[in-house]
């Protein structure tokens, strides 16, 4: 009897010590997570603070122009002009779109994409 309580209570703090390492895991692999987090909101927002303050280049205008086409149009001209993939236009296409022609919606489809 009494070596069946010692046996339990063996077993119990074996499973409190792994539950211990556990947790402690789980608490570093959280302050990990969220360190990276954090370099990347900062990294954001150093990217996109005055996005807008420089004039287009060339490329920049080039993206400009095609996006304001519709859809398809973009594609033709792309698969024409076989430099650069559509993504990009396509994508500044929907934030020209939805929010307006600016320098800084031209930018930011880029500013988001490089920042993954």
């Amino acid at each position: 009897m009494a070596d069946q309580k010692a046996l339990k209570a063996q077993q119990y703090e074996a499973r409190a010590r792994t539950m211990a390492k556990v947790l402690a895991g789980q608490k570093s692999r959280l302050v990990f997570t969220g360190s990276l987090f954090a370099i990347f909101v900062v990294g954001m927002a150093l990217r996109l603070h005055r996005l807008d303050s420089l004039p287009l280049d060339v490329d920049g205008i080039l993206t400009a122009i095609v996006s304001q086409q519709d859809v398809r149009s973009i594609l033709q001209f792309h698969l024409e002009d076989a430099s650069n993939p559509p993504l990009l236009s396509i994508l500044t296409h929907f934030f020209f779109t939805c929010w307006g022609h600016s320098e800084f919606f031209a930018r930011l489809p880029a500013a988001l994409l490089g920042s993954l």
